[in-house]
């Protein structure tokens, strides 16, 4: 099932100042009236809900990009296994959801120059920490590891995690996380921020990335004019600082040195 997120018009009701458009050389290379953006907000911070609308990394800068082209933005949510079809059958214009960069996705949709770096990070239980203190330990281990489906996370665990006792999928981050407190498996490894979002007094992130891995946004594979002029939108708030504030707003201070792109 499709939830449509509709977010108010970026004009006079929100922004007294923008009756006419932020960027008038970029309105015109965009002829729609509106930003449709796909998410599956199930990555905090990245991407999620609250309080029952879109927030994050995404959302801000998908309005922040409302407000350069002079367009409402509207959230389409789907589940992640449906973001690149539904793109393809122009569901919507955009995907924003924390997409990794990679050469297997890459035959299917056009992305955006990355605007942040991550990579795949572990947790486990804090008393259990010093088990996989480094990489090395990690990738050594004969303990039981848990991964998101679908996921570059999955493709490292399933390529690194050789001796791994057993290696467990799990649909969603929730699900994953009470496995971790539960002792029902020993290691949790995903994208740095979804492990941002759970690290807590019990749960213990090992901050040295596992992988250098880049997001950016997907459009259709005939879309260059839209992805020219997103590229153009992320250059506008990489040079005003905008960028740079909506990123520290959103990562963990301990984070933020290994996610800037220059």
């Amino acid at each position: 099932m499709k939830f449509y997120f509709a977010v108010l018009s970026i004009g006079l009701l929100l922004f007294p100042g923008c009756a006419s458009y932020r960027n008038q050389a970029l309105r015109a290379k965009f002829a729609k009236t509106e930003l449709r953006v796909g998410i599956e907000p199930n990555f905090q911070p990245v991407i999620f809900m609250d309080k029952g609308n879109p927030a994050g990394i995404e959302t801000d800068i998908a309005m922040e990009f409302g407000k350069i082209l002079g367009v409402k933005v509207v959230f389409v949510e789907m589940p992640w296994e449906k973001l690149i079809p539904s793109l393809e059958l122009a569901d919507f214009d955009v995907i924003m959801s924390g997409m990794t960069i990679t050469e297997d996705r890459t035959k299917f949709v056009l992305f955006t120059d990355p605007y942040m770096r991550i990579g795949q990070l572990a947790i486990a239980r804090t008393e259990d920490i010093s088990e996989f203190s480094t990489k090395e330990k990690i990738l050594a281990t004969k303990k039981k590891v848990g991964f998101l489906k679908k996921t570059t996370g999955e493709t490292f665990v399933l390529e690194n995690c050789i001796t791994a006792e057993l290696k467990v999928p799990f649909d969603n981050i929730d699900d994953a996380v009470s496995a971790l407190k539960n002792k029902k498996i020993d290691l949790f490894i995903a994208d740095a921020p979804a492990i941002w979002a759970i690290s807590d007094t019990a749960l213990t992130p090992i901050c040295d990335p596992l992988t250098s891995e880049k997001i950016g946004w997907a459009v259709r594979k005939n879309d260059t004019s839209l992805k020219d002029v997103l590229n153009e939108c992320l250059d506008i708030i990489k040079d005003n600082g905008t960028l740079y504030k909506i990123e520290s707003k959103w990562v963990p201070e301990l984070f933020r040195d290994s996610i800037y792109i220059d």
